[in-house]
């Protein structure tokens, strides 16, 4: 699914101040958006999964 966001880089030419072209700063920048929701994703995943040690008794 992601892929399809980068579709219209095929199309835009290699100059790098267009938003869109293969080189520009809109690929860089929604590449570096993806893995750093991918990073958050997976250390809130490993906290709320982590074991917890039982209470001690009152």
């Amino acid at each position: 699914m992601v892929n399809l966001a980068f579709v219209p880089s095929l199309f835009f030419g290699r100059d790098a101040a267009d938003f869109c072209s293969a080189v520009g700063w809109g690929t860089t920048a929604l590449t570096a958006a993806l893995v750093a929701y991918w990073a958050l994703a997976v250390g809130i995943a490993v906290i709320r999964t982590s074991p917890r040690p039982p209470a001690p008794p009152a």
